[in-house]
């Protein structure tokens, strides 16, 4: 097989098999294989990181629905139980 006319980004799937041993080696075959099984890259999953960075750092700046209080009784009442 001529490799020359490829692209160097398309060169990865030379060779390559999905963990059941089928037979992803282009872009085609990768792309029908993870639309069959329903399996995802994580280049999917970008924009949930971006939101779910962006819910933790206003969390961090402006507290969640568990105050510190919440977490002083919630302290409290363990240290009130008895060990058995």
């Amino acid at each position: 097989m001529n490799h020359l006319g490829k692209l160097w980004g398309d060169r990865h799937y030379d060779g390559l098999q999905a963990t059941d041993g089928t037979d992803i080696s282009t872009r085609k075959k990768h792309r029908e294989y993870m639309r069959r099984t329903g399996y995802t890259t994580v280049d999917d999953f970008t924009d949930s990181w971006a939101r779910a960075k962006r819910e933790r750092e206003h969390y961090l700046r402006h507290g969640g629905s568990v105050s510190k209080a919440d977490i002083s009784d919630a302290i409290e009442r363990l240290k009130g139980r008895s060990h058995k």
